[in-house]
C-alpha cells in the first residue's frame, strides 16, 4: 500500500479503508451510568432505595416499577438519572431522555445529567444537540476524559476530523492511560494520511494494552502504509493472536495470504 493511499485516495484499499474505521471504540456509556447509579442512596424515600436494592440484586422489573413511585414522590436528578439509565438500557430511550432532560432541568450544573443526555441524542443521530450537551458536561467537569472522547466520535460521524482529533488529544491528556482514545486518534490521523503521528498513537495504546487488537491492526496499517511490509505482517498476527475468529480475522488473512503469495 503506497504512502499516498492512507487517508488521501485510498484507492487500493478504499473498502478496507472505510471499514476498518468501524475498529475504533464506540460511545462510553457505562462508566457515567454506573457512577450515577451509585450516588445519593441515604437521603431518598423508600422506592428509590428499594428501586436501587432491586437494581442490584438484578430485579429490573422491581426496580424500575420503585424508582417510577420515588419520580412520582419526589424527582431528585438522582432519580431522574438513574432511572433514565435503567430505562435506557431496556430499551425505552424516549421515556429515558424526558428523565435526562428532567435531570438537568432540575440542576443544570449536573455534568451527569449532560453526559446522559449527550449519549441518548448522539445515538438517535441528534448530533447539534450531543455536541451541546457533550461541551457543557465539559465546562462542568473540566478533567471529564469519557465526554471528551465521545464528543470526539460525534464529530467523527460528521466528517470534522480535525475536532475529532483535537477532542481525542484532549481525551488522552486528561486521561493519559485512555486506551480507546489512543486507538480512535491513531484512526483519525490515519484518515488524515499522517502515517507518523498514527503510528505513535498505536504505540501508546499498546504500550498501555499490549493486547489490544485494535492498535495491533493500526500499527498494521502503518507499516503497510510504509511500505515496511515483514513489520506490518508482523502486526497483522498479533491482531489474529488476540481477535482470531469473526470478520476482521477473515480480512486480515486475506491480507496476509495477499501479501505472502
Amino acid at each position: 500500500m503506497a504512502e499516498s493511499e492512507i487517508g488521501a485516495t485510498r484507492t487500493t484499499h478504499h473498502e478496507l479503508q472505510c471499514e476498518e474505521l468501524m475498529l475504533r471504540t464506540t460511545y462510553i456509556m457505562a462508566i457515567a451510568i454506573f457512577v450515577v447509579l451509585l450516588m445519593g442512596c441515604g437521603e431518598e424515600k423508600a422506592p428509590y432505595e428499594k428501586g436501587m436494592a432491586y437494581y442490584r440484586s438484578g430485579e429490573i422489573g422491581k426496580a424500575i416499577l420503585e424508582l417510577k413511585k420515588a419520580a412520582e414522590a419526589n424527582s431528585t436528578v438522582e432519580v431522574c438519572n438513574n432511572l433514565g439509565a435503567i430505562l435506557y438500557n431496556e430499551g425505552n430511550a424516549k421515556e429515558a431522555m424526558a428523565l435526562f432532560r428532567k435531570a438537568v432541568e432540575l440542576d443544570p450544573s449536573s455534568d451527569v445529567g449532560h453526559r446522559n443526555l449527550a449519549f441518548a441524542y448522539a445515538e438517535k443521530g441528534v448530533l447539534n444537540r450531543a455536541i451541546q450537551e457533550y461541551e457543557a458536561a465539559i465546562r462542568l467537569d473540566p478533567q471529564d476524559a469519557e465526554s471528551c472522547f465521545n464528543l470526539a466520535l460525534v464529530y467523527h460521524r460528521r466528517e470534522e476530523l480535525e475536532r475529532s482529533i483535537a477532542y481525542n488529544e484532549m481525551a488522552v491528556a486528561r486521561d493519559p492511560r485512555f486506551v480507546e482514545a489512543y486507538v480512535n486518534l491513531g484512526f483519525d490521523y490515519v484518515e488524515q494520511g499522517m502515517v507518523d503521528q498514527a503510528r505513535t498513537s498505536f504505540e501508546k495504546a499498546v504500550e498501555i494494552n499490549p493486547q489490544c487488537a485494535n492498535a495491533a491492526f493500526g500499527l498494521a496499517l502503518t507499516y503497510e502504509a510504509k511500505g515496511q511490509k515483514a513489520q506490518a505482517r508482523a502486526w497483522w498476527r498479533k491482531y489474529l493472536k488476540f481477535e482470531p475468529k469473526g470478520t476482521w480475522a477473515y480480512k486480515v488473512r486475506e491480507r496476509l495470504g495477499d501479501d505472502e503469495s
